[in-house]
């Protein structure tokens, strides 16, 4: 339980720290101001790099529990959690429907 939440942390850490770096270099090389070579070297530099950390390789996990499969994104918690605690009145603004 512990290392899953660990890895998560670490992968998220991972990708923010180098979604920036990606950003700066798009910037460079999208724009038409600077020189091409600087250009050239942008887009040389962000194909080299590792893709792992990408925004897709991103799973989302349950807060409590660390499932990673059935998550509501609203809520940040899986599904059963979601119903155990909405069912003992805990989250606020949650009803059950009726129709």
């Amino acid at each position: 339980m512990k290392s899953k939440y660990l890895k998560n942390k670490l992968e998220r850490y991972n990708f923010l720290k180098k979604n920036k770096f990606d950003k700066i270099l798009k910037y460079i090389f999208n724009n038409k101001e600077v020189s091409t070579k600087l250009q050239y070297k942008a887009l040389y530099y962000l194909k080299s790099l590792d893709r792992k950390n990408l925004n897709t390789k991103l799973v989302n996990r349950c807060r409590l529990t660390y499932r990673s499969k059935g998550v509501l994104r609203k809520f940040g918690m899986s599904r059963l959690t979601f119903k155990r605690f909405a069912s003992e009145g805990n989250l606020v603004g949650v009803r059950k429907s009726s129709w």
